[in-house]
This record gives C-alpha cells, structure tokens and sequence, in this order.
C-alpha cells in the first residue's frame, strides 16, 4: 500500500529525530525536516492531508492515518519524558503538550511550505519556536 511505503519514510525519519541528543535536537531535527532540510524532501504531507481531505467514504484511510499520527504523538511524548529524566528538560515540563505543540508547527510550516512560504520565512518560523 501506497500509505505504508510514505509512512515507512516517514517513521524512518521520525526515529532518526527521536534519537538526536537533546530534546532542542529532537525538535530542531523534527522542525527543519517538515520544510525539507537537510535533504530537500518535506515530510508529513499525506498525513496532514489525510486528516483534513475526503469524504465520507474515506473514513477508514482517515482513522488509519490518525492512528498513525498519534503513535508517532506518544513516541515524541515518550522521548521527551526521557529528557525530562536526564535533566535536559526541567520536571515541570508537560510532555504531551510540548509534542502536541511540535506537531501543531510542524503540521504548519508544512502547509506554509506547500502555499511556497519562503524557506527563509520557514526558518525564521523554526528558529523563533526553538527559541520558546
């Protein structure tokens, strides 16, 4: 299936994020990867697509691609617990909130960068949410 060779990227790119040193790294990774740095190719575009297109009739692909989007939610949830266990996040951190906020940009700049943003205007965009 189609949707299963995108998403086997797609994970294969979100692990390679989960493992970078920091939880600022993670994001970063996370951030210039959905406007296509360091490789050139934007990732999560059929996953944004396929929570907001279609019709009835495309429920199923819907809650699929959902599903999919929400386990890769809980591995970045996962992994910034650790960072708050290794101190490189302070306790009172609220994890799933921070991966629902790094989802909610990264999903943005990818509409952005569909809509031809400037990737400089993109950077700016992630460089300004590192900073928070």
């Amino acid at each position: 299936m189609v949707v299963d060779e995108i998403e086997a990227e797609n994970f294969s790119y979100m692990r390679r994020a989960l493992e970078q040193k920091s939880a600022r790294d993670v994001a970063a990774y996370m951030l210039r990867g959905a406007i296509g740095l360091p490789d050139g190719v934007a990732r999560g575009c059929l996953e944004l697509i396929g929570c907001v297109a279609g019709g009835p009739q495309d429920i199923s692909v819907r809650a699929n691609i959902v599903d999919r989007n929400a386990a890769a939610r809980r591995a970045l949830a996962l992994r910034l617990e650790q960072a708050k266990r290794e101190g490189d996040l302070p306790e009172v951190c609220d994890a799933q909130s921070i991966s629902s906020w790094l989802f909610a940009v990264m999903q943005g700049l990818i509409v952005q960068a569909a809509c031809h943003v400037e990737r400089s205007t993109l950077l700016r965009i992630v460089d300004l949410t590192l900073a928070s």
